[in-house]
């Protein structure tokens, strides 16, 4: 899949730009689409190229009559007073383009690395920014929870019903607490976005622990971009919106099995010896190594039972002392 993309006056370059580690942040803008029944829809998006184009989730706009933007810099920018277009939107990827109309020139912009999502391993360190509960300008940890991509199919909703209405959309499935008004944000690693946050939700056990999903940025390309309506018009305007093909309508009851986390075991450092009475032997032999002196014990209850006698050593060290020696 290529990653140099040109739709209509669009151009990005999966390159390394010249941020350095606080400039992800200048990239950020807070977004609020104002929906016919009167509510607004809080959401984050960033800036991905230096003539002002800004990617975002096709949920945070659908149905929008009107979008404001505001930038790190607190510049306040709005469809209404037409500064912003919809370029293009997904309902199968949830994902939207807009672009700044006008003289205005973003202060920094994210690059996008679309082959660098299927390459993650749970040991990968990612970084999410957006705007949660319009806490402007905010920075999240976490890491992917698996190798590679997740298959929509595989999210649930409480009904047991398909997360995605599609079974062959990618998501990067992330260990991450996020709030909402994040729906939006990049996520990256090694200051390149792989991603854009799409949604989150706590895990079936209500722990405050979270899986969240971001769709890869391979989407945007010249193949993921065939299943893009081209808009390229102010909200007010747009009479038809896509369907949200990906997120079920059920979302905030949505429900999710986490990859168990692996105990801790304690070490075995305990050793029963058992010994045969009955026959006079003198030689021990070793039953097995167990976790603690009372499982020892335990173990080795239906050996005395049956005339053994048993003998529990601790190991210190990698050592142990030897058993007593049995006379005939």
């Amino acid at each position: 899949m290529k990653t140099i993309v040109s739709f209509h006056a669009i151009v990005f370059l999966s390159v390394a730009t010249n941020l350095n580690a606080a400039e992800p942040l200048k990239a950020i803008v807070a977004i609020e689409a104002k929906l016919p029944n009167g509510k607004i829809s809080n959401g984050t998006g960033f800036f991905a190229s230096d003539d002002g184009i800004i990617i975002t989730c096709y949920h945070v706009i659908e149905g929008s009559k009107n979008i404001i933007i505001n930038d790190s810099s607190k510049h306040t920018l709005d469809s209404a007073t037409k500064e912003i277009e919809i370029v293009a939107v997904s309902g199968r990827y949830d994902l939207a383009l807009l672009r700044v109309l006008g003289k205005y020139k973003p202060s920094s912009y994210l690059s996008l690395d679309g082959e660098l999502a299927g390459k993650l391993t749970p040991r990968d360190n990612l970084e999410a920014y957006g705007n949660p509960q319009r806490i402007r300008d905010q920075n999240f940890h976490g890491s992917p929870t698996q190798k590679g991509f997740m298959l929509s199919k595989k999210l649930n909703d409480s009904e047991a019903m398909p997360l995605c209405n599609l079974e062959d959309v990618n998501l990067i499935p992330l260990d991450m607490t996020v709030g909402n008004g994040m729906s939006g944000c990049p996520v990256l690693k090694d200051d390149k976005v792989i991603g854009v946050l799409s949604g989150s939700l706590s895990d079936t056990k209500g722990t405050v622990r979270t899986i969240a999903w971001a769709i890869p940025v391979s989407y945007i390309s010249e193949d993921g971009l065939k299943h893009f309506k081209k808009l390229s018009a102010s909200p007010e305007d747009i009479k038809n919106w896509p369907s949200l093909d990906l997120m079920s309508r059920n979302w905030k009851r949505l429900s999710i099995e986490l990859p168990k986390e692996k105990e801790k075991q304690p070490a075995n450092n305990w050793i029963l010896f058992v010994n045969n009475l009955n026959d006079k032997k003198t030689a021990w032999e070793d039953i097995g190594r167990y976790p603690s002196k009372a499982a020892a014990n335990e173990a080795g209850l239906k050996y005395s039972n049956s005339g053994y006698k048993i003998h529990v050593v601790e190991i210190k060290d990698g050592k142990y002392a030897a058993p007593p020696i049995v006379k005939k």
